[in-house]
């Protein structure tokens, strides 16, 4: 992934598709920009959904996992009848 160190069109409503979902509170969005697709990572804003792998910093655990799993499955359902959404 490309980092950005601003999103072309910020303020303004862009058109996105849906590139696929990380875990339960990020989710990777492409845009165009101009003619090549711009893949940008996105943080739910409110959301803090439980990790999906096991250990790393947080020292996440198992039972931590498989929510975070269960959670990503729930994000993922929610998006898949939506090809577009909405940057501001």
């Amino acid at each position: 992934y490309k980092t950005v160190p601003t999103i072309p069109g910020t303020g303004t409503v862009m058109p996105a598709r849906l590139g696929r979902v990380l875990d339960g509170d990020t989710i990777c969005v492409v845009i165009l920009h101009g003619n090549a697709p711009l893949r940008i990572l996105v943080r739910v804003t409110g959301i803090d959904a439980p990790e999906t792998k096991l250990g790393g910093v947080s020292k996440t655990t198992q039972l931590e996992v498989d929510a975070g799993r269960k959670v990503k499955e729930y994000t993922e359902k929610l998006f898949s009848n939506k090809t577009i959404v909405q940057i501001r």
